[in-house]
């Protein structure tokens, strides 16, 4: 079986036999040039790459074959941007919330409650 590996910059790719790919593959490992890419790297490289992406978790969960997204959001999970702030933007002004003025309440027995209802009183 012939391969094309490699140009040698002069006549265009040069052909390998199955063989001469082996040695040559393992030449540049040997001297560091060339590093086994491991399969469960590129399963963390294609989780890491949806998740950039914007793809939905679940989506992920499934194309990883996670029974749980626990395990997804457990392992990848850091990988997601903080997104508190902007979901405190979108909630902003949507709850219209307006202080006491009077309290209604007449429960005292508690000293924290009671001097919450004093303050209240003398505003």
């Amino acid at each position: 079986m012939d391969l094309v590996a490699l140009s040698n910059g002069l006549h265009g790719p040069v052909q390998m036999d199955s063989v001469a790919l082996f040695l040559w593959i393992g030449w540049l490992r040997h001297h560091g040039i060339l590093n086994r890419i491991k399969i469960h790297a590129l399963r963390h490289s294609h989780a890491s790459l949806l998740i950039s992406m914007g793809e939905n978790p679940l989506l992920i969960k499934e194309r990883l074959g996670h029974e749980k997204i626990q395990t997804t959001l457990g392992t990848y999970g850091h990988l997601y941007p903080n997104t508190n702030l902007e979901v405190a933007k979108k909630l902003t002004g949507i709850l219209q919330v307006q202080s006491a003025t009077e309290s209604i309440a007449n429960y005292t027995s508690n000293q924290h409650t009671a001097i919450y209802h004093r303050t209240v009183e003398e505003k």
